[in-house]
């Protein structure tokens, strides 16, 4: 409704001051230069701009994406504040560059960043393990193949240019464009893995882990990229400190996920040996049911089937496929 009323109150003002500057100059040329020179018919024409700017990405959303589910669009306000805050603060270190095509470069790329966590949440719903239809796959891989082809275009384009007039304000771009055909690098590799799993009968067990490397891998790709703009930015401008809590946020990520590597990997080694298979009256004495499964526990035949039951220290049991994936997020039991 709020998008509606702007629409008409921008396009009512702009057609009023396009006829008021054609009656009072007569020409088209001579027009343009009155428009061109009327700070308010300047943001009466930007006003316009945004909104048909706006309905246009409404009309690209509602072709790949559909209706936007209530999390989505909390995600979206979250994080393009947070985004255009970042800008913000980084247009201070450039402030002598800014001009109104980088402006609406700058556009641009808030535009690209909405639609890559647009995919991102996409992906992510798919871990729930719901088969979708297939036109949510064509539509996914359609938004993942334009993104990568769009960043792998805008981030050469940045290249180009900081090779021919040195460096500027475009370096901001060329590594958020970095940083965005990561994401949806990432996102094509999860969004295979999570198809894979859709299609088979039994769950895969090692996706979670193969979700964790590719994962770990783009967070240390992102903390190279930090580390190097931020050399660059402090060679070329002086220290940016809108940029210490991103690197130092970035850094504190990868190093959390390495140590979790590790003490999974503790965590997991020889677990048939470490954990003994619960006894049918350990099974009688307790409740039965995984709690991380929700699914009946039974004595297994085979010692080496990823449904034995295993019993921690603490007592508790559980599927030894199910205490294999809650250790890949926490290393403690799961009833603590």
């Amino acid at each position: 409704m709020r998008l509606a009323l702007f629409g008409v109150v921008s396009t009512v003002l702009t057609i009023y001051t396009l006829i008021n500057a054609y009656i009072q100059r007569g020409q088209f040329f001579s027009t343009c230069i009155y428009i061109s020179h009327s700070n308010a018919s300047i943001l009466v024409l930007f006003s316009m701009a945004i909104y048909v700017f706006i309905v246009v990405c409404k009309i690209i959303q509602k072709i790949f994406f559909g209706p936007l589910r209530a999390i989505e669009i909390e995600h979206l306000y979250e994080r393009s504040w947070y985004a255009v805050t970042e800008l913000c603060l980084a247009l201070t270190v450039f402030r002598g560059e800014f001009s109104a095509k980088f402006a609406l470069l700058l556009t641009v790329l808030i535009i690209m960043k909405i639609f890559h966590w647009l995919m991102q949440d996409r992906i992510d719903f798919m871990e729930q393990g719901i088969n979708q239809s297939w036109l949510f796959h064509i539509r996914i891989c359609s938004v993942i193949i334009i993104l990568l082809l769009l960043d792998t275009i805008l981030l050469t384009w940045t290249l180009d240019y900081t090779l021919k007039f040195g460096i500027s304000m475009v370096i901001v771009l060329g590594f958020e464009y970095t940083i965005l055909w990561s994401n949806a690098l990432t996102g094509l590799l999860k969004y295979i893995l999570h198809s894979i799993d859709l299609r088979r009968e039994n769950p895969w067990e090692n996706k979670s882990m193969y979700i964790f490397y590719i994962d770990l891998v783009r967070e240390f790709f992102v903390l190279v990229c930090y580390v190097i703009f931020f050399a660059v930015i402090v060679h070329r401008y002086g220290l940016p400190l809108h940029l210490i809590r991103d690197l130092y946020v970035t850094f504190r990520s990868f190093i959390q996920h390495c140590r979790d590597l590790i003490h999974y990997k503790k965590a997991t080694r020889n677990m048939n040996e470490r954990y003994p298979n619960a006894t049918l009256e350990d099974l009688t004495e307790n409740d039965n049911i995984c709690i991380i499964c929700r699914e009946e526990m039974t004595i297994q035949e085979d010692n080496n089937s990823s449904d034995v039951p295993k019993k921690l220290r603490c007592g508790h049991i559980f599927h030894l496929r199910c205490l294999k994936s809650w250790l890949e997020r926490q290393q403690s039991c799961p009833t603590w």
